[in-house]
């Protein structure tokens, strides 16, 4: 990674040099920085670069930075303290944290971490039964047989018979 860097500055300082001096098609001249270029290849060359030494100095100081100045508190998945909420407000934050089976309220600024609350023993997360554990353990219904078509034949005949004898009453009612 050393050499890579070191590579690539002495190339971009080389290539600035160039661009300084005329070989790129710039003009050297003192005078011609007060007045528009109208070559482009020296201008671009030395955005190309801008962005090249940019995103170098990103790749190699930001991580670190973050690491410095952006810690946050954060803990491994299998340790014995858990953050299981944060609030942020003007003067600092307030987290809600699991340690060894116990729950603490802890409230930070950024000089102090006081307790506010013990909360007692964390609450064991049951998540309940399965999918299959509940249909297993479902009552088993007994749903009626549905009739067969010889069934359905006598019922419709049925209705058919009382239908003709209902509407025989009512014209009888009516005749009178």
């Amino acid at each position: 990674m050393l050499r890579f860097v070191t590579t690539l500055s002495f190339a971009l300082a080389t290539a600035y040099c160039a661009a300084q001096d005329g070989m790129l098609g710039t003009k050297g001249d003192s005078a011609s920085q007060f007045t528009p270029s109208t070559s482009s290849g020296g201008g671009l060359l030395q955005m190309v670069l801008a962005v090249i030494v940019v995103m170098v100095l990103m790749k190699l100081f930001l991580p670190k930075m973050m690491a410095k100045y952006g810690s946050k508190l954060s803990t491994g998945l299998n340790s014995a303290i858990k953050v299981e909420e944060s609030a942020s407000f003007a003067g600092g934050s307030i987290h809600l944290v699991t340690v060894k089976g116990r729950t603490l309220l802890l409230g930070s600024t950024p000089t102090t971490i006081t307790t506010l609350a013990d909360l007692g023993e964390a609450p064991k997360n049951d998540p309940g039964p399965t999918f299959m554990e509940m249909v297993e353990a479902a009552p088993v219904r007994d749903f009626p047989t549905p009739p067969s078509v010889d069934q359905m034949r006598a019922a419709i005949q049925v209705a058919e018979e009382n239908e003709a004898a209902i509407a025989l009453q009512r014209l009888n009612q009516l005749m009178r």
